[in-house]
């Protein structure tokens, strides 16, 4: 008897599966992996820093993404980065990077679902787009690359709503999750309207988004009840003037209410940004391009009763390989030039200027708004990413933190095989001390496989 239970019950859960497989209309694996070799040198010839580094690295994701019953579909990514010799569960574990559930036309025609952890990007990124800001990833990365980490991804709900030509983005997202029963959680939430144009393929956004931190007492170091608050509102439009030209431009306004690293004091929050770019496009056999950009994110003006330093939020913006490792993408005139061509058409060559000033001066005490923490006086550090815990003597009789070139080149070896050599050359303005007026390099080379 027993035996024949056994039976029915193996053909019961049989019939079960093949039910349950038959719902599966489609599965699509795809990966890549990625190597490097990295030498750089940001100490600037100060004594108190310590970055020079070399090192090698590799980046491993796959992803499974799978239709199931129709207007139902779901990814799962997961992702190792990890520098090689490394052996310990932190590297050599496998991640989640993304998993998601997507369901179109949910209760309504226009309407689609996306839950769990997802990519988040809107516009050039300015605002969202990277929850660590490319500075902070997981704590699974090793500090020296955590700047290099792929990882994107938000844990989030995000509704799509399709008006063609306007699509309506709302989300929410908890970006970090602290004790379960404290109010010390970082949350994100907001909305984004893009608008098409059919007669010249531009598009116009409008968007509103909030994040809240949890703010801890300087004195006790207890949670207090009292979070930060900051809210950014903007607008992008971004159209072709010609087949040769393209321009962009994007404004945005932040306020709120933020706690003062350096005071603990809550201060009223209202700064801005700004961000123009032209593009030439030659329309030649290697598709050159020139790209002129302009960038100002407003600084902390220690003369103001608010808060005027621009917060990064969830930026994934990179205005150059070198700088952006020095601070945080606040406080700043970026003015970037870029230039492309493809001579062959399996080899990309690109070259990038960046010059950078700060918009404000810094004060002999710096918030960790403006992306330096102060120390001792005139000793400044940068307060995220692989340079955090290094040393900078500055000069406060200039703004101009310095200049870098950046080159690049992409060699397709196979249609999915790439090979890339990139080059950066930093060299520092006045704003750094003689002492720290060394020349910072990075240069990196490695191959990337796409299945």
């Amino acid at each position: 008897m027993s035996k024949r239970i056994l039976v029915v019950a193996l053909a019961a859960a049989f019939i079960v599966c093949g039910a349950a497989f038959a719902e599966v209309r489609s599965v699509k694996v795809s990966g890549d992996v990625t190597a490097q070799a990295i030498s750089r040198d940001m100490s600037l010839g100060s004594p108190l820093a310590r970055d020079k580094e070399q090192f090698l690295l590799s980046q491993t994701r796959l992803k499974v993404s799978a239709d199931l019953v129709e207007n139902v579909s779901s990814t799962v990514q997961l992702i190792n980065e990890r520098a090689w010799g490394v052996e310990d569960v932190a590297n050599t574990d496998i991640d989640l990077d993304q998993a998601y559930v997507e369901l179109k036309e949910f209760f309504v025609q226009p309407l689609t679902l996306v839950v769990g952890r997802q990519p988040l990007k809107y516009g050039n990124g300015l605002v969202i787009g990277d929850p660590d800001t490319n500075c902070n990833a997981s704590a699974s990365v090793p500090l020296a690359i955590k700047d290099l980490s792929l990882r994107k991804s938000f844990d989030a709900v995000k509704g799509v709503v399709n008006l063609a030509p306007f699509t309506i983005d709302l989300v929410y997202a908890k970006v970090a999750e602290g004790d379960t029963n404290k109010n010390d959680d970082v949350s994100l939430f907001g909305a984004n309207i893009a608008y098409e144009w059919s007669n010249n393929y531009g598009v116009s956004e409008l968007y509103i988004f909030g994040a809240d931190s949890a703010s801890s007492n300087l004195v006790t170091g207890l949670v207090e009840d009292r979070k930060n608050y900051v809210y950014t509102a903007g607008g992008r439009v971004m159209t072709p003037l010609s087949e040769h030209f393209i321009v962009s431009l994007e404004g945005a306004f932040q306020f709120g209410d933020y706690r003062q690293y350096t005071t603990g004091l809550h201060t009223r929050l209202n700064a801005w940004a700004m961000q123009s770019a032209l593009v030439y496009r030659f329309v030649d056999k290697g598709d050159t391009n020139i790209k002129l950009s302009y960038t100002w994110l407003s600084g902390d003006d220690p003369s103001s009763k608010h808060n005027e330093a621009w917060d990064p939020m969830f930026s994934d913006q990179v205005c150059s390989e070198l700088i952006s490792k020095i601070k945080a993408n606040s406080n700043a005139f970026n003015l970037r030039l870029e230039i492309t061509t493809m001579p062959r058409e399996d080899l990309l060559l690109g070259l990038v200027f960046v010059d950078q000033m700060l918009a404000e001066k810094l004060p002999s005490a710096t918030s960790r708004a403006e992306g330096l923490v102060t120390r001792y006086p005139g000793i400044y550090l940068p307060a995220y990413g692989p340079l955090s815990g290094n040393y900078y003597f500055i000069n406060n009789v200039s703004r101009h933190l310095g200049d870098e070139v950046n080159a690049y080149a992409v060699y397709d070896y196979t249609e999915d095989v790439k090979l890339k050599v990139t080059g950066a050359y930093f060299m520092p303005g006045k704003l750094l001390a003689e002492r720290n007026n060394s020349a910072g390099y990075s240069v990196r080379t490695g191959l990337s496989v796409d299945f």
